[in-house]
């Protein structure tokens, strides 16, 4: 502390120039300049070798000072430009000359943007954020860069799927035998849709999938409707004598349909596995505590505050797994709730214990956990098998 005070009771002759705020020459008791060749920082007091550039001195000021960094740049009105004014915070991170992007750069920043979009699902509105916007000005050292419009990307983006359609089309011209999966699903806004993939295997026997067509679907998915479908599908492409089977799931309309196409139907093995697990839960009655487990997950997964509790009843060093529902159509969800449970058994029990006044579910002596265990087991092989079989 005497060392900085007696520091500062030193006097100062500022530099001349735009520097002349922040860095100064040590002057002596009688007001000459100590030495014409050392200038001070004004704000931290380091010394610095001075012939008469301030460059040196601007790097200092960027990197150790940036706010007066930044206020010296407000003060050159040429060159507020390159800062970008969004946010107006990180204009240190620029050089205060910009550096010039070329055509090529451009180019692949915008071929980018629009392979990023169309693999990762993104909105086209994304290239008007403004955070992507200032990430790439600074990545560029240049702050004027802007971002292709989305007519601009949208324009790419049919290039690119127009380039891809060429590709499979031609591959799909060189074979002999193609097999199509079909599937109906449903989308956030309750429409309905019917997705296209086809298999087949390149000359060189490698085994090759492509999505082909995903088409919106109006009419009711009667077995006719389905067969039309399948048939005008088929046509369009041009695989009318080339499809060998079609494999689809086993509801009733989707089998009939592939009946009334003529081409030969191979069933979803998924699918035969769901029906197949889901049989056998029946057989060995295990609904009952299928249903406990789902109103004892429930209870938490329906209430925040009931959730926090079961927290606190956690003593294990580890924390707590989330609680998972099952959902009907996906066998091996029975196994993660279960799982869940079965890792958050003693939180449980010591949540019964504590606030049985709020739980409204099955009694703790009801619950088999040993009968849910054992479950768990044979599912767990049913998942390893799953995955052997691809």
């Amino acid at each position: 502390m005497a060392n900085s005070a007696k520091t500062e009771q030193v006097k100062y002759k500022a530099v001349s120039g735009r520097m002349c705020d922040y860095f100064g020459f040590k002057l002596c008791d009688d007001g000459t300049v100590y030495s014409a060749e050392n200038v001070f920082c004004l704000i931290c007091y380091k010394s610095f070798a001075y012939h008469g550039s301030n460059t040196s001195l601007g790097y200092h000021l960027q990197r150790a000072h940036p706010i007066q960094h930044r206020q010296l740049l407000d003060k050159a009105p040429a060159k507020k430009s390159s800062v970008p004014s969004s946010t107006g915070q990180i204009g240190h991170f620029f050089n205060r000359n910009d550096r010039v992007v070329s055509d090529k750069v451009q180019q692949d920043i915008k071929k980018s943007l629009a392979q990023w979009i169309a693999t990762a699902g993104r909105p086209i509105s994304i290239v008007e954020d403004a955070g992507l916007q200032e990430t790439l000005r600074i990545a560029l050292q240049n702050g004027t860069y802007t971002l292709p419009s989305r007519r601009t990307i949208d324009g790419l983006l049919r290039q690119m799927y127009d380039n891809k359609l060429d590709d499979i089309t031609k591959m799909l011209d060189s074979v002999h035998a193609v097999a199509i999966t079909s599937d109906f699903w449903t989308s956030l806004a309750n429409e309905a849709y019917c997705g296209f993939t086809g298999h087949w295997i390149n000359d060189d026997w490698e085994l090759q999938s492509a999505i082909l067509e995903c088409r919106h679907v109006v009419e009711r998915h009667f077995a006719s409707n389905v067969a039309d479908l399948f048939t005008d599908f088929v046509a369009d492409w041009g695989l009318t004598s080339k499809v060998k089977a079609f494999i689809t799931d086993n509801a009733r309309n989707m089998t009939a349909a592939v009946t009334l196409t003529g081409y030969p139907r191979i069933p979803c093995i998924a699918h035969c596995l769901q029906l197949s697990i889901l049989h056998g839960f029946k057989i060995a009655d295990t609904e009952t505590l299928f249903v406990k487990c789902r109103k004892l997950v429930g209870h938490f997964k329906h209430s925040s505050a009931n959730t926090a509790e079961l927290k606190k009843c956690n003593e294990s060093e580890s924390p707590l797994l989330a609680l998972q529902q099952d959902v009907p159509t996906r066998w091996n969800s029975v196994h993660i709730m279960m799982k869940s449970l079965l890792q958050a058994k003693a939180a449980v029990v010591e949540y019964m214990l504590k606030f049985g006044c709020n739980y409204k579910g099955p009694k703790l002596l009801d619950i088999d956990w040993e009968k849910m265990s054992k479950y768990c087991e044979v599912l767990e092989l049913f998942c390893q098998a799953t995955v052997l079989l691809g």
